[in-house]
Protein backbone atom coordinates (compact mmCIF):
# COMPACT_ATOMS: atom_id res chain seq x y z
CA UNK A 1 0.00 0.00 0.00
CA UNK A 2 0.93 3.43 -0.55
CA UNK A 3 2.62 4.78 2.54
CA UNK A 4 0.96 7.58 4.94
CA UNK A 5 1.97 10.93 5.02
CA UNK A 6 2.88 10.98 8.57
CA UNK A 7 2.70 15.11 8.82
CA UNK A 8 -0.69 14.21 8.68
CA UNK A 9 -2.75 13.48 12.26
CA UNK A 10 -5.92 11.56 13.03
CA UNK A 11 -8.22 10.42 12.07
CA UNK A 12 -6.29 8.23 9.61
CA UNK A 13 -8.19 6.89 6.66
CA UNK A 14 -9.02 2.94 6.72
CA UNK A 15 -7.93 0.74 3.48
CA UNK A 16 -10.58 -0.54 1.00
CA UNK A 17 -10.36 -3.50 -1.13
CA UNK A 18 -12.42 -6.50 0.01
CA UNK A 19 -10.78 -8.88 -1.49
CA UNK A 20 -11.74 -12.26 0.44
CA UNK A 21 -14.20 -13.35 -2.06
CA UNK A 22 -12.33 -12.95 -4.82
CA UNK A 23 -10.05 -15.35 -3.09
CA UNK A 24 -12.35 -17.60 -1.93
CA UNK A 25 -13.55 -18.16 -5.27
CA UNK A 26 -10.13 -18.62 -6.66
CA UNK A 27 -9.59 -21.44 -3.96
CA UNK A 28 -13.05 -23.55 -5.03
CA UNK A 29 -12.00 -23.07 -8.62
CA UNK A 30 -8.43 -25.11 -7.50
CA UNK A 31 -11.00 -27.75 -5.55
CA UNK A 32 -13.31 -27.72 -8.87
CA UNK A 33 -9.70 -28.67 -10.52
CA UNK A 34 -8.48 -31.10 -8.39
CA UNK A 35 -12.32 -32.78 -8.59
CA UNK A 36 -12.09 -32.72 -11.87
CA UNK A 37 -8.52 -34.88 -11.71
CA UNK A 38 -10.12 -37.30 -9.30
CA UNK A 39 -13.17 -38.19 -11.87
CA UNK A 40 -10.77 -38.57 -14.65
CA UNK A 41 -8.77 -40.86 -12.66
CA UNK A 42 -11.87 -42.80 -11.76
CA UNK A 43 -13.02 -42.62 -14.89
CA UNK A 44 -9.99 -43.94 -16.49
CA UNK A 45 -9.31 -46.75 -14.02
CA UNK A 46 -10.60 -49.43 -15.19
CA UNK A 47 -8.99 -48.98 -18.59
CA UNK A 48 -5.60 -50.02 -16.93
CA UNK A 49 -6.87 -52.08 -14.71
CA UNK A 50 -8.24 -54.28 -17.35
CA UNK A 51 -4.98 -54.63 -19.68
CA UNK A 52 -1.68 -56.23 -19.08
CA UNK A 53 1.58 -56.44 -21.51
CA UNK A 54 2.78 -54.26 -23.77
CA UNK A 55 -0.34 -51.87 -23.49
CA UNK A 56 -0.85 -51.63 -19.78
CA UNK A 57 2.49 -48.63 -19.57
CA UNK A 58 1.10 -46.76 -22.31
CA UNK A 59 -2.64 -46.78 -21.11
CA UNK A 60 -1.48 -45.76 -17.44
CA UNK A 61 1.10 -42.84 -18.80
CA UNK A 62 -1.87 -41.42 -20.93
CA UNK A 63 -3.22 -39.11 -18.73
CA UNK A 64 0.12 -37.96 -17.07
CA UNK A 65 0.15 -35.60 -19.03
CA UNK A 66 -3.18 -33.73 -17.95
CA UNK A 67 -2.97 -34.70 -14.67
CA UNK A 68 0.11 -32.90 -14.50
CA UNK A 69 -1.61 -30.02 -15.62
CA UNK A 70 -4.46 -30.18 -13.33
CA UNK A 71 -2.24 -30.71 -10.55
CA UNK A 72 -0.39 -27.09 -11.23
CA UNK A 73 -3.39 -25.66 -12.19
CA UNK A 74 -4.78 -26.93 -8.52
CA UNK A 75 -1.73 -25.57 -6.73
CA UNK A 76 -1.77 -22.44 -8.42
CA UNK A 77 -5.02 -21.23 -7.37
CA UNK A 78 -4.04 -22.32 -3.82
CA UNK A 79 -1.10 -20.54 -3.38
CA UNK A 80 -3.09 -17.39 -4.81
CA UNK A 81 -6.20 -18.41 -2.37
CA UNK A 82 -3.20 -17.91 0.20
CA UNK A 83 -1.64 -14.79 -0.69
CA UNK A 84 -5.22 -13.23 -1.50
CA UNK A 85 -6.26 -14.04 2.11
CA UNK A 86 -2.67 -13.10 3.73
CA UNK A 87 -3.01 -9.38 2.51
CA UNK A 88 -6.85 -9.29 3.33
CA UNK A 89 -6.26 -10.40 6.22
CA UNK A 90 -3.57 -7.82 7.01
CA UNK A 91 -5.86 -5.08 5.53
CA UNK A 92 -8.85 -6.16 7.95
CA UNK A 93 -6.38 -6.55 11.30
CA UNK A 94 -4.60 -2.97 9.97
CA UNK A 95 -8.28 -1.67 9.42
CA UNK A 96 -9.19 -2.74 13.15
CA UNK A 97 -5.88 -0.70 14.63
CA UNK A 98 -6.69 2.28 12.55
CA UNK A 99 -10.51 2.23 13.86
CA UNK A 100 -9.63 1.64 17.37
CA UNK A 101 -6.68 4.98 16.75
CA UNK A 102 -9.35 6.87 15.41
CA UNK A 103 -11.83 6.19 18.18
CA UNK A 104 -9.30 7.13 20.69
CA UNK A 105 -8.02 10.53 19.15
CA UNK A 106 -12.07 11.05 18.85
CA UNK A 107 -12.80 10.22 22.71
CA UNK A 108 -9.20 12.58 23.66
CA UNK A 109 -10.74 15.53 21.55
CA UNK A 110 -14.02 15.39 22.42
CA UNK A 111 -12.79 15.92 26.36
CA UNK A 112 -9.97 18.54 25.40
CA UNK A 113 -11.11 22.03 26.74
CA UNK A 114 -9.24 25.45 26.66
CA UNK A 115 -11.38 27.92 28.59
CA UNK A 116 -11.78 31.19 27.91
CA UNK A 117 -9.27 33.53 29.72
CA UNK A 118 -6.31 30.95 29.51
CA UNK A 119 -2.77 32.78 29.55
CA UNK A 120 0.04 31.96 26.75
CA UNK A 121 1.55 29.37 28.87
CA UNK A 122 -0.99 27.60 29.68
CA UNK A 123 -2.17 27.78 26.00
CA UNK A 124 1.01 25.94 24.87
CA UNK A 125 1.12 23.44 27.14
CA UNK A 126 -2.35 22.25 25.84
CA UNK A 127 -1.28 22.54 22.18
CA UNK A 128 1.76 20.52 23.31
CA UNK A 129 -0.30 18.12 25.09
CA UNK A 130 -2.42 17.78 21.73
CA UNK A 131 0.76 17.59 19.63
CA UNK A 132 2.29 14.61 21.69
CA UNK A 133 -1.06 13.01 21.81
CA UNK A 134 -0.98 12.99 17.87
CA UNK A 135 2.27 12.34 17.50
CA UNK A 136 1.73 8.80 19.88
CA UNK A 137 -1.03 8.07 17.72
CA UNK A 138 1.09 8.62 14.07
CA UNK A 139 3.24 6.23 15.61
CA UNK A 140 1.43 3.53 16.40
CA UNK A 141 -0.30 3.83 12.96
CA UNK A 142 3.13 4.16 11.20
CA UNK A 143 3.86 0.78 12.88
CA UNK A 144 0.47 -0.95 12.05
CA UNK A 145 1.61 0.39 8.29
CA UNK A 146 4.70 -1.30 8.58
CA UNK A 147 3.10 -5.03 9.74
CA UNK A 148 0.49 -4.35 6.49
CA UNK A 149 3.18 -3.71 4.33
CA UNK A 150 5.07 -6.39 5.35
CA UNK A 151 2.32 -8.92 4.62
CA UNK A 152 1.76 -7.28 1.54
CA UNK A 153 5.26 -7.93 0.38
CA UNK A 154 4.70 -11.59 1.40
CA UNK A 155 1.84 -12.03 -0.72
CA UNK A 156 3.58 -10.32 -3.49
CA UNK A 157 6.33 -12.86 -3.02
CA UNK A 158 3.79 -15.56 -2.81
CA UNK A 159 2.16 -14.59 -6.09
CA UNK A 160 5.58 -14.47 -8.18
CA UNK A 161 6.62 -17.78 -6.85
CA UNK A 162 3.40 -19.45 -7.95
CA UNK A 163 3.14 -23.33 -7.05
CA UNK A 164 6.94 -23.42 -6.55
CA UNK A 165 6.25 -21.81 -2.88
CA UNK A 166 4.26 -24.74 -2.07
CA UNK A 167 7.68 -27.08 -1.78
CA UNK A 168 9.46 -24.42 0.84
CA UNK A 169 7.91 -25.82 4.21
CA UNK A 170 8.38 -21.25 5.60
CA UNK A 171 6.26 -20.32 2.60
CA UNK A 172 3.96 -23.24 2.56
CA UNK A 173 3.60 -22.07 5.84
CA UNK A 174 2.66 -18.84 5.31
CA UNK A 175 0.41 -20.19 2.62
CA UNK A 176 -1.87 -22.24 4.59
CA UNK A 177 -1.76 -18.79 7.44
CA UNK A 178 -3.87 -16.87 4.42
CA UNK A 179 -6.02 -19.55 3.85
CA UNK A 180 -7.27 -19.72 7.33
CA UNK A 181 -8.77 -16.42 6.95
CA UNK A 182 -11.73 -17.62 4.70
CA UNK A 183 -12.60 -19.73 8.04
CA UNK A 184 -13.65 -17.54 10.18
CA UNK A 185 -16.55 -18.17 11.04
CA UNK A 186 -18.91 -14.97 11.80
CA UNK A 187 -21.91 -14.23 14.53
CA UNK A 188 -25.15 -15.10 13.12
CA UNK A 189 -24.06 -17.59 10.05
CA UNK A 190 -26.79 -20.16 9.47
CA UNK A 191 -25.79 -23.83 10.16
CA UNK A 192 -26.27 -24.31 6.11
CA UNK A 193 -23.47 -20.98 5.82
CA UNK A 194 -20.88 -22.67 8.01
CA UNK A 195 -21.17 -26.26 6.23
CA UNK A 196 -20.70 -24.43 2.89
CA UNK A 197 -17.33 -22.69 4.50
CA UNK A 198 -16.74 -26.01 6.72
CA UNK A 199 -16.95 -27.67 3.10
CA UNK A 200 -14.39 -25.47 1.61
CA UNK A 201 -12.12 -25.83 4.34
CA UNK A 202 -12.10 -29.65 4.30
CA UNK A 203 -11.54 -29.63 0.52
CA UNK A 204 -8.44 -27.14 1.19
CA UNK A 205 -6.61 -29.65 2.69
CA UNK A 206 -6.09 -27.41 5.75
CA UNK A 207 -5.15 -29.01 9.38
CA UNK A 208 -8.58 -29.02 11.42
CA UNK A 209 -6.97 -26.99 13.91
CA UNK A 210 -6.69 -24.24 11.11
CA UNK A 211 -10.92 -24.28 11.56
CA UNK A 212 -11.54 -25.41 15.06
CA UNK A 213 -13.76 -22.27 15.49
CA UNK A 214 -15.94 -23.01 12.38
CA UNK A 215 -16.01 -26.71 12.96
CA UNK A 216 -17.45 -25.87 16.27
CA UNK A 217 -19.13 -23.20 15.54
CA UNK A 218 -21.30 -25.41 12.51
CA UNK A 219 -22.32 -28.35 15.37
CA UNK A 220 -23.18 -25.74 18.15
CA UNK A 221 -25.53 -23.71 15.74
CA UNK A 222 -27.44 -26.95 14.17
CA UNK A 223 -28.07 -28.23 17.76
CA UNK A 224 -28.97 -24.74 18.55
CA UNK A 225 -31.40 -24.67 15.43
CA UNK A 226 -33.23 -27.89 16.55
CA UNK A 227 -33.34 -26.51 19.69
CA UNK A 228 -34.99 -23.34 18.55
CA UNK A 229 -32.27 -21.35 20.23
CA UNK A 230 -30.79 -17.99 19.44
CA UNK A 231 -27.41 -18.36 20.69
CA UNK A 232 -26.36 -14.30 20.57
CA UNK A 233 -29.79 -14.33 23.37
CA UNK A 234 -27.93 -17.05 25.73
CA UNK A 235 -26.29 -14.48 28.03
CA UNK A 236 -25.87 -16.20 31.34
CA UNK A 237 -26.06 -12.63 33.05
CA UNK A 238 -29.14 -12.27 31.86
CA UNK A 239 -30.12 -14.57 35.14
CA UNK A 240 -32.44 -17.66 34.82
CA UNK A 241 -35.43 -15.99 35.00
CA UNK A 242 -34.12 -14.04 31.76
CA UNK A 243 -33.39 -17.48 30.26
CA UNK A 244 -35.90 -19.25 31.39
CA UNK A 245 -36.79 -19.98 27.51
CA UNK A 246 -33.35 -21.58 26.41
CA UNK A 247 -32.57 -23.32 29.75
CA UNK A 248 -36.06 -25.54 28.89
CA UNK A 249 -35.53 -25.78 25.19
CA UNK A 250 -31.71 -27.14 26.70
CA UNK A 251 -32.99 -29.88 28.04
CA UNK A 252 -36.23 -30.27 25.51
CA UNK A 253 -33.10 -30.97 23.01
CA UNK A 254 -31.53 -33.50 25.07
CA UNK A 255 -34.70 -35.28 25.23
CA UNK A 256 -35.53 -35.40 21.45
CA UNK A 257 -31.37 -36.48 20.63
CA UNK A 258 -32.57 -39.77 23.35
CA UNK A 259 -35.88 -40.52 21.76
CA UNK A 260 -34.78 -40.01 17.99
CA UNK A 261 -32.10 -42.42 19.23
CA UNK A 262 -31.98 -44.51 22.61
CA UNK A 263 -28.36 -45.10 22.60
CA UNK A 264 -27.78 -41.33 22.98
CA UNK A 265 -27.83 -42.16 26.79
CA UNK A 266 -25.32 -39.19 28.16
CA UNK A 267 -28.92 -36.91 26.76
CA UNK A 268 -31.32 -38.89 28.16
CA UNK A 269 -29.72 -38.77 31.70
CA UNK A 270 -29.10 -34.83 30.59
CA UNK A 271 -33.43 -34.71 30.10
CA UNK A 272 -34.49 -36.61 33.00
CA UNK A 273 -31.69 -35.06 35.48
CA UNK A 274 -31.59 -31.62 34.02
CA UNK A 275 -34.85 -30.31 35.42
CA UNK A 276 -33.63 -30.86 39.38
CA UNK A 277 -30.19 -28.97 38.37
CA UNK A 278 -32.13 -26.16 36.57
CA UNK A 279 -34.77 -25.45 39.65
CA UNK A 280 -31.50 -24.93 41.81
CA UNK A 281 -31.06 -21.79 39.07
CA UNK A 282 -34.48 -20.17 40.34
CA UNK A 283 -34.45 -21.14 44.11
CA UNK A 284 -30.71 -19.91 45.10
CA UNK A 285 -32.11 -17.11 47.19
CA UNK A 286 -34.00 -19.84 49.15
CA UNK A 287 -30.71 -20.67 50.59
CA UNK A 288 -30.43 -17.55 52.93
CA UNK A 289 -33.99 -19.01 54.38
CA UNK A 290 -32.97 -22.32 54.74
CA UNK A 291 -29.57 -21.23 56.86
CA UNK A 292 -32.21 -19.22 58.79
CA UNK A 293 -34.24 -22.29 59.55
CA UNK A 294 -30.85 -25.01 60.30
CA UNK A 295 -29.11 -22.79 62.45
CA UNK A 296 -31.58 -23.23 65.51
CA UNK A 297 -31.44 -26.84 65.47
CA UNK A 298 -27.68 -27.05 65.21
CA UNK A 299 -27.21 -24.36 67.73
CA UNK A 300 -29.21 -26.96 70.19
CA UNK A 301 -27.10 -29.85 69.63
CA UNK A 302 -24.89 -30.46 72.53
CA UNK A 303 -21.25 -28.79 72.05
CA UNK A 304 -19.47 -31.81 71.68
CA UNK A 305 -21.57 -33.37 68.43
CA UNK A 306 -22.11 -29.55 66.92
CA UNK A 307 -17.96 -28.91 67.17
CA UNK A 308 -17.96 -32.68 65.88
CA UNK A 309 -19.46 -31.22 62.07
CA UNK A 310 -17.73 -30.32 59.31
CA UNK A 311 -16.61 -26.74 58.66
CA UNK A 312 -19.40 -26.15 56.18
CA UNK A 313 -21.95 -27.13 58.42
CA UNK A 314 -20.70 -24.98 61.72
CA UNK A 315 -20.56 -21.78 58.97
CA UNK A 316 -23.93 -22.38 58.09
CA UNK A 317 -24.98 -19.10 59.49
CA UNK A 318 -22.98 -17.11 57.12
CA UNK A 319 -25.58 -17.79 54.39
CA UNK A 320 -27.60 -15.25 56.23
CA UNK A 321 -25.48 -12.60 55.00
CA UNK A 322 -25.43 -13.58 51.25
CA UNK A 323 -25.58 -10.32 49.39
CA UNK A 324 -27.09 -10.14 46.17
CA UNK A 325 -23.98 -9.93 43.93
CA UNK A 326 -22.99 -13.29 45.71
CA UNK A 327 -26.42 -14.78 44.54
CA UNK A 328 -26.17 -13.60 41.07
CA UNK A 329 -22.25 -14.96 41.21
CA UNK A 330 -24.00 -18.58 41.99
CA UNK A 331 -26.34 -17.88 39.71
CA UNK A 332 -24.45 -16.99 36.68
CA UNK A 333 -22.11 -19.52 37.19
CA UNK A 334 -24.88 -22.52 37.20
CA UNK A 335 -26.09 -21.15 34.00
CA UNK A 336 -22.64 -20.91 32.32
CA UNK A 337 -21.77 -24.22 33.36
CA UNK A 338 -25.42 -25.22 31.17
CA UNK A 339 -23.94 -23.42 28.78
CA UNK A 340 -20.43 -24.88 28.34
CA UNK A 341 -21.95 -28.52 28.41
CA UNK A 342 -24.49 -27.69 25.54
CA UNK A 343 -21.49 -26.47 23.31
CA UNK A 344 -19.53 -29.43 24.21
CA UNK A 345 -22.22 -32.15 24.41
CA UNK A 346 -24.25 -30.81 21.92
CA UNK A 347 -21.78 -30.50 19.31
CA UNK A 348 -20.24 -33.73 19.56
CA UNK A 349 -23.96 -35.33 19.62
CA UNK A 350 -24.32 -33.48 16.28
CA UNK A 351 -21.03 -34.53 15.11
CA UNK A 352 -21.44 -38.70 15.58
CA UNK A 353 -25.23 -38.09 14.27
CA UNK A 354 -23.65 -36.38 10.70
CA UNK A 355 -20.38 -38.15 10.26
CA UNK A 356 -19.82 -40.74 12.37
CA UNK A 357 -16.78 -41.55 14.65
CA UNK A 358 -14.86 -40.16 11.47
CA UNK A 359 -16.23 -36.47 12.77
CA UNK A 360 -15.45 -36.85 16.34
CA UNK A 361 -12.28 -37.81 14.74
CA UNK A 362 -12.11 -34.30 13.15
CA UNK A 363 -13.06 -32.95 16.32
CA UNK A 364 -10.65 -34.37 18.33
CA UNK A 365 -7.65 -33.33 15.44
CA UNK A 366 -8.79 -29.99 15.64
CA UNK A 367 -8.30 -29.64 19.28
CA UNK A 368 -11.54 -29.06 20.66
CA UNK A 369 -11.42 -31.70 23.16
CA UNK A 370 -7.83 -30.30 24.29
CA UNK A 371 -9.52 -29.33 28.13
CA UNK A 372 -9.00 -32.84 28.72
CA UNK A 373 -8.12 -36.71 27.52
CA UNK A 374 -8.88 -36.04 23.92
CA UNK A 375 -8.38 -40.16 22.76
CA UNK A 376 -10.59 -41.00 25.70
CA UNK A 377 -13.46 -39.05 24.33
CA UNK A 378 -13.22 -40.50 21.07
CA UNK A 379 -12.82 -44.26 22.49
CA UNK A 380 -16.04 -43.14 24.65
CA UNK A 381 -17.89 -42.47 21.31
CA UNK A 382 -16.27 -45.49 19.49
CA UNK A 383 -17.62 -47.74 22.16
CA UNK A 384 -21.33 -46.34 21.26
CA UNK A 385 -20.81 -46.74 17.82
CA UNK A 386 -19.59 -50.24 18.30
CA UNK A 387 -22.24 -51.24 20.63
CA UNK A 388 -25.09 -50.02 18.58
CA UNK A 389 -22.89 -51.73 15.47
CA UNK A 390 -22.31 -55.42 17.46
CA UNK A 391 -25.79 -54.74 19.58
CA UNK A 392 -23.37 -54.76 23.15
CA UNK A 393 -25.82 -52.53 25.21
CA UNK A 394 -23.06 -52.79 28.05
CA UNK A 395 -20.10 -50.87 24.93
CA UNK A 396 -22.96 -47.87 24.74
CA UNK A 397 -23.49 -47.75 28.46
CA UNK A 398 -19.75 -47.79 28.94
CA UNK A 399 -18.94 -45.24 26.36
CA UNK A 400 -22.27 -42.97 27.40
CA UNK A 401 -20.27 -43.51 30.66
CA UNK A 402 -17.39 -41.81 29.50
CA UNK A 403 -19.61 -38.33 28.44
CA UNK A 404 -20.79 -38.31 31.62
CA UNK A 405 -16.96 -38.14 33.02
CA UNK A 406 -15.87 -36.00 30.62
CA UNK A 407 -19.10 -33.52 31.26
CA UNK A 408 -18.40 -34.13 34.83
CA UNK A 409 -14.72 -33.93 34.81
CA UNK A 410 -13.25 -31.33 32.15
CA UNK A 411 -16.66 -29.08 31.23
CA UNK A 412 -17.68 -27.96 34.75
CA UNK A 413 -15.56 -29.22 37.27
CA UNK A 414 -13.79 -25.54 37.22
CA UNK A 415 -16.73 -24.10 37.70
CA UNK A 416 -17.50 -25.74 40.39
CA UNK A 417 -14.18 -24.62 42.38
CA UNK A 418 -14.55 -21.40 41.45
CA UNK A 419 -18.03 -21.59 43.54
CA UNK A 420 -16.07 -23.35 46.40
CA UNK A 421 -13.42 -20.26 46.54
CA UNK A 422 -15.87 -17.80 46.20
CA UNK A 423 -14.90 -15.86 49.52
CA UNK A 424 -16.55 -16.25 52.26
CA UNK A 425 -19.53 -18.37 51.70
CA UNK A 426 -18.53 -20.99 49.09
CA UNK A 427 -17.85 -23.83 50.97
CA UNK A 428 -21.08 -23.61 52.47
CA UNK A 429 -23.37 -22.75 49.59
CA UNK A 430 -21.79 -25.59 47.44
CA UNK A 431 -21.94 -27.80 51.07
CA UNK A 432 -25.72 -26.80 50.80
CA UNK A 433 -26.04 -27.87 47.46
CA UNK A 434 -25.41 -31.06 47.95
CA UNK A 435 -27.74 -30.96 51.08
CA UNK A 436 -31.06 -29.79 49.23
CA UNK A 437 -29.97 -31.85 45.56
CA UNK A 438 -32.77 -34.29 44.99
CA UNK A 439 -32.35 -35.75 41.73
CA UNK A 440 -34.88 -36.11 39.23
CA UNK A 441 -34.38 -39.53 38.31
CA UNK A 442 -36.89 -42.47 39.54
CA UNK A 443 -35.46 -43.71 43.31
CA UNK A 444 -31.88 -41.70 42.81
CA UNK A 445 -30.91 -40.68 46.52
CA UNK A 446 -29.64 -37.76 47.80
CA UNK A 447 -25.67 -37.13 48.40
CA UNK A 448 -26.25 -37.40 52.01
CA UNK A 449 -28.42 -40.92 51.63
CA UNK A 450 -25.38 -42.30 49.57
CA UNK A 451 -22.49 -40.79 51.91
CA UNK A 452 -23.89 -39.30 55.14
CA UNK A 453 -21.91 -38.07 57.31
CA UNK A 454 -21.46 -40.23 60.61
CA UNK A 455 -19.06 -39.52 63.86
CA UNK A 456 -18.44 -41.47 66.78
CA UNK A 457 -17.30 -40.69 70.07
CA UNK A 458 -16.94 -42.09 73.34
CA UNK A 459 -16.56 -41.12 77.15
CA UNK A 460 -15.47 -42.99 80.74
CA UNK A 461 -17.71 -41.49 83.25
CA UNK A 462 -18.00 -44.25 85.93
CA UNK A 463 -14.25 -45.52 86.10
CA UNK A 464 -14.72 -49.22 84.37
CA UNK A 465 -17.72 -47.86 82.29
CA UNK A 466 -17.68 -46.87 78.79
CA UNK A 467 -19.97 -45.14 76.63
CA UNK A 468 -19.70 -44.82 72.69
CA UNK A 469 -21.93 -42.70 70.75
CA UNK A 470 -22.19 -43.07 66.93
CA UNK A 471 -24.35 -40.84 65.11
CA UNK A 472 -25.48 -40.79 61.59
CA UNK A 473 -26.66 -37.21 60.73
CA UNK A 474 -28.66 -36.73 57.64
CA UNK A 475 -26.11 -34.58 55.87
CA UNK A 476 -23.64 -35.61 53.20
CA UNK A 477 -20.30 -36.47 54.31
CA UNK A 478 -18.88 -34.46 51.46
CA UNK A 479 -19.12 -31.40 49.40
CA UNK A 480 -20.64 -31.39 46.20
CA UNK A 481 -18.03 -29.42 44.35
CA UNK A 482 -15.49 -31.94 44.74
CA UNK A 483 -15.18 -33.90 42.15
CA UNK A 484 -14.31 -37.33 43.63
CA UNK A 485 -17.43 -36.94 45.87
CA UNK A 486 -19.67 -35.98 42.96
CA UNK A 487 -18.16 -38.62 40.84
CA UNK A 488 -18.66 -41.38 43.59
CA UNK A 489 -22.59 -40.43 43.77
CA UNK A 490 -22.81 -40.92 40.33
CA UNK A 491 -21.13 -44.15 40.01
CA UNK A 492 -22.55 -45.37 43.43
CA UNK A 493 -26.43 -44.13 42.62
CA UNK A 494 -27.87 -42.26 40.07
CA UNK A 495 -26.14 -43.69 37.00
CA UNK A 496 -27.28 -47.14 37.81
CA UNK A 497 -30.56 -45.54 39.18
CA UNK A 498 -30.88 -43.98 35.51
CA UNK A 499 -29.86 -46.91 33.27
CA UNK A 500 -32.20 -49.13 35.46
CA UNK A 501 -35.16 -47.19 33.92
CA UNK A 502 -33.86 -46.71 30.38
CA UNK A 503 -32.61 -50.36 30.14
CA UNK A 504 -35.06 -51.91 32.43
CA UNK A 505 -38.50 -49.91 31.83
CA UNK A 506 -37.71 -47.87 28.17
CA UNK A 507 -41.35 -46.59 28.19
CA UNK A 508 -41.28 -45.22 31.44
CA UNK A 509 -38.21 -43.68 30.53
CA UNK A 510 -39.73 -42.70 27.14
CA UNK A 511 -42.74 -41.28 29.15
CA UNK A 512 -40.21 -39.20 31.54
CA UNK A 513 -37.95 -37.79 28.71
CA UNK A 514 -41.00 -36.92 26.50
CA UNK A 515 -42.61 -35.10 29.09
CA UNK A 516 -43.41 -31.11 29.86
CA UNK A 517 -39.67 -29.63 31.21
CA UNK A 518 -41.31 -26.57 32.12
CA UNK A 519 -43.69 -29.16 34.49
CA UNK A 520 -40.51 -30.65 35.52
CA UNK A 521 -38.47 -28.16 36.98
CA UNK A 522 -41.48 -26.51 38.64
CA UNK A 523 -41.73 -29.66 40.24
CA UNK A 524 -38.11 -29.94 41.57
CA UNK A 525 -38.67 -26.11 43.01
CA UNK A 526 -37.15 -26.32 46.30
CA UNK A 527 -40.12 -24.41 47.84
CA UNK A 528 -42.33 -27.35 47.91
CA UNK A 529 -39.25 -29.01 49.98
CA UNK A 530 -38.16 -26.57 52.43
CA UNK A 531 -40.07 -27.51 55.54
CA UNK A 532 -38.69 -31.08 54.67
CA UNK A 533 -35.30 -29.94 54.36
CA UNK A 534 -35.26 -28.16 57.64
CA UNK A 535 -36.85 -31.22 59.42
CA UNK A 536 -34.05 -33.32 58.35
CA UNK A 537 -31.83 -31.05 59.95
CA UNK A 538 -34.55 -31.34 63.03
CA UNK A 539 -35.23 -35.21 63.14
CA UNK A 540 -32.99 -37.21 60.92
CA UNK A 541 -30.61 -38.14 63.22
CA UNK A 542 -29.60 -41.38 63.75
CA UNK A 543 -28.07 -42.13 67.74
CA UNK A 544 -26.86 -45.33 68.59
CA UNK A 545 -25.33 -45.01 72.09
CA UNK A 546 -23.13 -47.85 73.24
CA UNK A 547 -22.46 -49.02 77.11
CA UNK A 548 -19.89 -51.37 77.92
CA UNK A 549 -18.18 -52.51 80.65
Amino acid sequence: MAPTDLSEGPPFPTVPGDVSGAGLSVLRSGGMVTGVGTSLRTAHEPAWQNVDGVIEEPMVDVLKLPFDDLDLTSKTARVAAGALGLYDGARVAYNGTINELNSEWKSYSDRAYLPGGATKAQAEAFQAAIDEKKSDLRRRQSTAEGTFDDAATDAIGLLDLGPAALDNPRLKSMVDRGLKTYFVPKAGMTSAELKALLDDARASGLDPKDYKDLLQQYYVTKAAEKAGIDMSDWDPSKGAEGLRDIIEKVYTYYGQLYLDNPNLKWAGMANMIGPSFAAGFFDLNLFRNIADKAAGPLDDLPDEVRDSLPHPISDIGKLSDLTQEDLNFYETTFLQMQKDIFIDQAAMHEAYLEGGVDAIEEMRDAGLFDNGDPDQTVESWQQIDDGITTGDNDLINQGNKGLLYREQHDIIDDAYQQMYDHDPTGPVVTYLMGVVGDPSIPDAQTLGEVDPLTFTGGADPWGPGKIDVTVETPLPAGNIADFDTRWNLIEEDTLDKYLAVVDGDPDRAEEIIGSSVHDRIEEDRIYWRIDDIVDDFKYNWDIDIDVGW
